[in-house]
């Protein structure tokens, strides 16, 4: 992806929070479909209003259970502030095919920051299930069902990794 292009998945039944400035954009993809999300906006001053990215209100919903899979939405942000993303759940009905699916945001920073030499990380291998940093020197515990994959990246360089 371009080095202005930040990717986040957000879990059906999840939320995310992410700061924003005026002339970001940012795209919303429902992956499977059938995935209502509502979206919220405050100021730095803690105000709440969707209007600087487009709507009117306290809240924003977007997409829903008839959306096909690969919907895409579009925002662009016009002023700094924190957007946030949330993909709500509802019980699962047996006989209904309602189970919640994850979405994507691909944010386009108008301004990116500045990179840090060592601070890239390539591209996923695949999906992300876990994101996981463990910090140099020390040790931590996970688990993995079968048939997944596990992608480690050294981003600290000469640390030394056991399974």
């Amino acid at each position: 992806m371009p080095p202005n292009v930040e990717r986040y998945p957000i879990a059906g039944g999840g939320s995310l929070t992410v700061k924003v400035k005026a002339g970001d954009k940012f795209t919303l993809k429902d992956v499977q479909g059938g995935q209502p999300v509502v979206l919220s906006f405050s100021d730095a001053k803690g105000r709440s209003d969707v209007n600087a990215i487009g709507g009117r209100g306290q809240s924003l919903q977007i997409f829903g259970h008839a959306s096909p899979a690969g919907t895409l939405a579009e925002f662009w942000v016009n002023q700094d502030g924190n957007l946030k993303i949330m993909t709500p759940a509802i019980d699962m009905s047996p006989e209904a095919q309602d189970t919640v699916t994850d979405i994507e945001l691909r944010l386009t920073r108008a301004h990116p920051k500045l990179k840090i030499i060592g601070d890239d990380l390539p591209e996923p291998l695949g999906d992300i299930l876990q994101d996981i940093r463990i910090r140099a020197a020390t040790a931590r515990s996970f688990h993995v069902k079968a048939g997944e994959y596990i992608q480690i990246i050294d981003v600290s360089g000469r640390q030394m990794t056991d399974f």
